[in-house]
């Protein structure tokens, strides 16, 4: 029922864009943010964004480093960062996310997000319409949650990670990548939805669950959980 709510929050989403008028298009702006390490043991992080490119990373030796350009106000991102019992957490969302923006044409919207490689990270990433990568082989992930929607994402996990963890994504409309670990322990499990799904190294255990050929004897094993929505989905396993 969740997955079905979600795919068709995205078509209809997609629906009010293409039906209302155009964004009002202005200079091209930036919002930097370089977030000095204080006594932080770990990070939460939430990113949600309803249009535009995002670039996700982690190697930096600060808390973070955020660094986007834009030229339509409107979606001018919020930046905010505190710590709370020892936690850094971060959240970056764009404004206005939820309104109908109508006919994009013109916008320029492009976000660079680096994150400490040392300190655990929760994260929370939605993105909308645009070009998205991922690359998580540097952070050190104790828990993913991440919601694609309209365009193209890459999300790279192929890392020798030390610890496992549980990762949950629902892809929207577009088309999904998925790299996972070679080396760790992986399981996929999914629910497919319209799209087409297509895998790549991975043993099949039955039409809906997959692993790794680490996975019988990895001590480190990290869990999947695949939601499919409109579009196309690859799981592949990385070098």
């Amino acid at each position: 029922m969740k997955r079905s709510i979600f795919v068709i929050l995205t078509i209809l989403s997609t629906l009010l864009l293409a039906s209302c008028g155009s964004v009002q298009i202005g200079n091209l702006q930036s919002e930097k943010s370089s977030i000095n390490l204080q006594n932080e043991k770990a990070l939460d992080v939430s990113i949600r964004l309803g249009a535009g490119d995002l670039t996700l990373s982690g190697n930096t030796t600060k808390a973070a480093e955020v660094d986007f350009s834009y030229n339509v106000e409107e979606l001018k991102p919020v930046i905010d960062y505190n710590i709370v019992e020892g936690k850094g957490q971060l959240s970056i969302i764009q404004s206005n996310m939820n309104k109908p923006m109508g006919n994009m044409e013109g916008l320029e919207y492009k976000g660079d997000v680096v994150l400490n490689n040392n300190l655990p990270v929760t994260l929370y990433v939605k993105t909308g319409a645009g070009v998205n990568i991922l690359d998580l082989r540097e952070v050190q992930l104790q828990n993913a949650e991440i919601y694609t929607g309209v365009g193209q994402t890459t999300i790279n996990f192929a890392s020798d990670y030390n610890k496992g963890f549980d990762a949950s994504i629902e892809s929207g409309m577009g088309n999904t990548e998925i790299i996972v670990p070679k080396n760790v322990g992986v399981k996929v499990s999914m629910e497919n939805g319209i799209g087409k799904v297509e895998t790549e190294g991975l043993i099949s255990l039955d039409k809906d669950n997959y692993v790794n050929e680490s996975y019988e004897k990895a001590n480190v094993k990290i869990n999947f959980k695949i939601r499919m929505g409109v579009g196309d989905l690859k799981i592949k396993v990385g070098e």
